[in-house]
């Protein structure tokens, strides 16, 4: 990084070549905030006050970004760019022949900088000299550093390396209502947007106990099982509107966790993390599989009767069963004579749920 001293003030020039490597050039407008945040990993606590009040003035800087041209290259890109920076040490101040060195600047008044190889012994007659150091240039120091710069500095490049930020998830209960009360729960919902976090079918609403009948609607219809009127409809409910939580209680819920804290262990075992994943994945993966428009739509997914709410999304998605479905409508298309029949066999193999 080169601050705007040394950019602006062209009466010396320095030109760094690294053969077998390019760099990208990119220019910057910093703040004494940003170049406080550039060194939360670093080994240097922090800027000079000229150089910060230097690098955040009006003028741009510049990071210059080093890239290998060729894999199969020896060393390490970091200490190739640290010794460019600082010679042989790798780390400030630097060598006496180094760029950091060379370009390093002191100030002796408003007005006046003098190049710090040649005024370094004569400075007894300024106070605070750390706080009127002008550094020219500057290298992060290790790779929490540097990932740190490419953050900040180059959004756009470290964008698609950067974890997913993980959104919070509001307090929150579980409630539980009788499965032919769903057509007026999911009504309320629609009112409230955004309020119920997730929502499931289940055998009883006893938690540790219930076992899982279906995600959705059309899962739960499509068992072939006999209804014993013990099918609830659970919902992970946010509790930060309070307006919310009361409609729903109106509706005469069968449980309801007694406070946020019990509300987060229901919800963990009715929705364990990943249980709203699987369903994606399935409909990601039949996309892919699909030799003609209109497929997905005559393909429904099965659900798994009377499974274990927990194993459900432990055990990971079992994408054969998409596949067997898929090959028998394959043969059905082949078949001239009997397509029709072998269409409906088809459909009748992935519509069904799992043995």
């Amino acid at each position: 990084m080169l601050n705007n001293h040394v950019i602006s003030n062209i009466r010396k020039s320095y030109i760094f070549c690294i053969f077998q490597y390019k760099n990208l050039c990119f220019q910057v407008k910093m703040s004494a905030d940003l170049l406080e945040e550039l060194l939360f990993f670093s080994d240097l606590k922090k800027f000079p006050l000229k150089t910060i009040q230097d690098f955040s003035g009006s003028k741009p800087s510049f990071v210059l970004l080093f890239k290998r041209t060729n894999d199969s290259l020896s060393g390490n890109i970091d200490d190739v760019v640290l010794q460019m920076v600082y010679g042989n040490s790798r780390q400030p101040p630097g060598d006496d022949n180094s760029p950091a060195l060379k370009l390093k600047k002191v100030w002796t008044s408003e007005k006046t900088t003098l190049d710090w190889m040649d005024a370094k012994d004569n400075l007894d007659h300024l106070s605070d000299v750390d706080e009127k150091i002008l550094l020219g240039i500057w290298a992060p120091s290790n790779a929490l550093n540097k990932g740190t710069v490419l953050k900040l500095l180059l959004p756009t490049l470290s964008g698609p390396f950067k974890m997913p930020e993980l959104e919070e998830v509001p307090f929150h209960v579980a409630i539980a209502y009788d499965a032919f009360k769903a057509k007026e729960v999911f009504e309320l919902s629609e009112k409230y947007p955004g309020k119920v976090l997730s929502y499931g079918y289940f055998s009883s609403d006893r938690s540790g106990e219930a076992k899982l009948l279906g995600k959705t609607t059309e899962q739960y219809d499509a068992r072939n099982a006999t209804i014993t009127y013990e099918e609830k409809l659970v919902i992970q409910l946010a509790k930060d509107d309070p307006q919310c939580f009361m409609d729903f209680i109106d509706l005469g819920p069968s449980y309801i966790s007694t406070d946020i804290e019990i509300g987060e262990l229901d919800c963990r075992y009715f929705f364990p993390p990943g249980y709203n994943t699987p369903e994606a994945e399935i409909i990601t993966y039949l996309k892919k599989k699909s030799k003609r428009k209109g497929r997905l739509g005559k393909l429904k997914i099965p659900c798994e009767q009377e499974t274990d709410a927990q194993s459900v999304v432990t055990t990971g998605t079992d994408m054969s069963i998409i596949d067997d479905a898929l090959n028998v409508e394959d043969e059905a298309n082949g078949s001239e004579e009997d397509a029709g029949q072998e269409e409906d066999n088809a459909a009748d193999k992935a519509t069904s749920p799992m043995e």
